[in-house]
């Protein structure tokens, strides 16, 4: 994988001449049960034969020919970042410790999950309790799992009703991803003490060299799998937008031991939207509306039966859901450029845990967030920048226990 690290120190790297878009740039034109709504997969797999149907074929539908990749030869000061500083900024002159993955190293790599990509950066470590759609956390050069910031177009991952305050990541496919900034050390002086070991910066595509531009994508593979995708994006006039679909769906295996004799497998559901706007009105104002969501359904095995107390096969299951928005204006005043944005997040995790019940809803779990940020950048000079900012943060968490 072609992911670039730079770590305060100049030198020739592969690397994409692509702008990043996202929480920092302040402007301008920088370049309950089991689900049951997802019927178009089920009856392809009565077309499929069962869970032992192997890959046939992945069909992949373009809509505009892309732009030509960036030459090979480019270095670190043609990589523009955004999280270092909150500012697009050349890889080279940030200084700090920094991978980028982009959209051609997930393509080339063909995961479906974020996590399994991050799971390759240096000082990065992934922890997943099984198989996809099982909860999953990260941390950076051994800081707590809550001290990890992770945005996706400036909205905040973060839960408030999870473990520590940390990311949901069990539920994050891979799809219409620009590319995703990993920054290692602490930022708290930019981020807040949120992020303590670093800030993962997940970054959606939004415009392009045409009015229109789409890809789509369906695959099938064995254990009853499926994985559909549809993304676009374009620039017409003082417009620029992107907005993807995602579905993700297997029968999966037993979380039990099978050797053991348990053969009832464990499934897991996912479907995701994003989109990611801009509108320009005139050479200086702009307005940017984000928005991000995810159902998942995953089922898992928690019955410990005696003698053995080992663990055995149950319907055990839970769903997820996360909504995030972001909604901000940016006022490009000569010297002075202005970011004020508000930016709401809200997830909630329903449990049916079948050592109780299986039918009624055992654990309820909702977190929200509300924040307001105000971000003002003054170039001096051309060599010289000062960022400051103002922000507020409320949020609240609810559990509720009904045996």
């Amino acid at each position: 994988m072609r992911a670039r690290e730079h770590n305060n120190r100049c030198h020739p790297r592969r690397s994409d001449t692509t702008v990043s878009r996202g929480e920092g740039d302040p402007g301008g034109k920088v370049t309950t049960g089991p689900s049951t709504w997802a019927p178009f997969p089920r009856a392809l797999r009565a077309l499929a034969g069962g869970d032992k149907f192997l890959l046939l074929a992945t069909v992949a539908i373009c809509a505009a020919v892309s732009p030509a990749l960036a030459d090979e030869s480019t270095t670190d000061s043609e990589t523009i970042v955004v999280t270092a500083t909150r500012t697009p900024q050349p890889l080279d002159k940030t200084g700090t410790s920094m991978s980028v993955i982009t959209a051609d190293d997930i393509r080339t790599q063909q995961v479906d999950v974020v996590t399994d990509i991050l799971a390759e950066m240096p000082g990065l470590t992934v922890s997943r309790a099984g198989d996809v759609g099982q909860p999953a956390s990260i941390s950076i050069r051994g800081s707590e799992t809550g001290q990890t910031l992770v945005l996706v177009d400036g909205a905040r991952m973060n839960d408030p009703s999870s473990v520590d305050d940390q990311a949901i990541l069990a539920d994050l496919l891979v799809n219409n991803i620009d590319r995703i900034e990993v920054l290692r050390g602490p930022q708290s002086t930019v981020y807040g003490s949120d992020a303590v070991g670093g800030v993962v910066n997940i970054l959606t595509k939004r415009g392009g060299d045409t009015p229109f531009g789409g890809t789509a994508s369906a695959e099938g593979g064995s254990f009853d799998t499926w994985h559909l995708n549809a993304a676009t994006n374009g620039t017409t006039d003082n417009f620029e937008y992107g907005a993807a679909l995602n579905y993700f769906d297997t029968g999966g295996i037993s979380a039990a031991d099978s050797r053991n004799g348990n053969t009832e497998a464990d499934g897991y559901e996912n479907f995701g939207a994003t989109f990611n706007t801009r509108a320009h009105f005139g050479e200086h104002w702009s307005i940017d509306l984000r928005g991000y969501y995810t159902h998942g359904h995953d089922e898992f095995d928690d019955n410990f039966p005696p003698p053995l107390f080992r663990i055995a096969d149950s319907a055990a299951n839970n769903t997820n859901e996360l909504f995030a928005g972001y909604g901000g204006v940016n006022a490009n005043l000569g010297m002075l450029q202005n970011r004020l944005a508000f930016i709401a997040t809200l997830g909630t995790r329903d449990y049916f845990d079948s050592a109780s019940d299986t039918v009624h809803l055992n654990y309820d779990y909702e977190g929200s967030a509300t924040r307001l940020e105000y971000q003002g950048v003054l170039d001096f000079y051309a060599d010289n920048q000062l960022t400051f900012g103002a922000e507020t943060e409320e949020r609240s968490f609810r559990n509720d226990n009904f045996g």
